[in-house]
């Protein structure tokens, strides 16, 4: 699905984070709306990359890397975003069993 911009005036767009959803083109408005009637629709598919399904984290990073490579020139490609993701996913678990783990620890000591 293709969006208009936003807003018209190069400026304007600069600012659009300090801007109402009012104040944006009318066209974009209604594009807007159908993009989150179909991401909160009951008949919304789970995106799944390698079968595996990916949470909310995992899709934005995912989205993350195809931008980042797209606004550097490249072209992104699915295996390197998903070790991105991989990778991302792995750091989060070893901080939270980390975590686990010391406040175990600082119990069975107290």
């Amino acid at each position: 699905m293709t969006i208009v911009r936003p807003v018209h005036n190069e400026s304007d767009l600069h600012q659009i984070d300090a801007m109402s959803i009012s104040e944006l083109r009318p066209e974009f408005q209604t594009q807007l709306n159908i993009v989150k009637e179909c991401i909160l629709s009951k008949d919304a598919q789970v995106k799944s990359l390698h079968g595996k399904e990916l949470n909310g984290l995992m899709y934005a990073g995912l989205i993350r890397s195809y931008v980042d490579a797209i606004n550097q020139g490249g072209v992104p490609t699915i295996s390197s975003a998903w070790e991105d993701i991989s990778s991302k996913q792995c750091r989060v678990r070893v901080y939270i069993v980390r975590n686990c783990l010391v406040g175990f620890t600082h119990r069975i000591i107290l």
